[in-house]
């Protein structure tokens, strides 16, 4: 039962998660929510893994979730489930679009498909961002600089982090893999 609602909850994330990987997380995090598999930060922490992780990103989280839900064979009904609307669709798109990619309405289709998928990834955005930086009252972050909002506190030396990333990246650009190793080593120290 676990695999086919494993297979039925990706095959329904590929079949409308338009934009790639990022595009999947609104879906994921409705999918924590829905089904109890996992919480938001276990979500947050496989999908930090996923982006550091070789591959397509969609792939990644989609083997991570599957895996954390029923093990290996849950990865690959995961991927399975995530991946074949993907081929249904690219086999049709491919056939139909050379005949007619300049029909008015394949044209409109896609100019209001691009925006929806880019709502779509900042809200991702805006929902790891809160994980990331937001932390429960009950869970103090010991020897760092808090900002109290109510009953979460923003940790400091995570938006610090994150502002000096940015700035980085900009001043000085370089692969994202030093940028990730190096964010992991801060991240270490920042525990310790």
């Amino acid at each position: 039962m676990i695999f086919w609602q494993l297979f039925y909850e990706f095959f329904k994330i590929g079949l409308f998660a338009f934009g790639g990987g990022l595009a999947a997380l609104p879906f994921l995090y409705h999918l924590s929510i829905r089904s109890h598999w996992f919480d938001y930060e276990t979500l947050s922490n496989m999908v930090a893994i996923a982006q550091s992780a070789p591959g397509p990103f969609g792939i990644n989280i989609t083997t991570f979730v599957g895996y954390h839900v029923a093990g290996f064979i849950g990865a690959l009904v995961a991927i399975l489930g995530i991946a074949l609307p993907s081929l249904i669709f690219v086999l049709l798109v491919a056939k139909l679009l050379n005949r007619y990619q300049d029909n008015f309405f394949v044209h409109s289709a896609f100019y209001g498909l691009r925006p929806a998928v880019l709502a779509l990834i900042v809200l991702a955005a805006l929902q790891f961002g809160q994980t990331a930086l937001l932390h429960s009252v009950q869970e103090p972050i010991h020897g760092a600089m808090q900002i109290q909002f109510a009953t979460t506190v923003l940790d400091a030396r995570a938006l610090i982090l994150m502002a000096a990333l940015l700035f980085l990246t900009n001043r000085f650009p370089k692969h994202p893999i030093f940028y990730i190793a190096i964010s992991a080593v801060i991240g270490i120290i920042f525990k310790l």
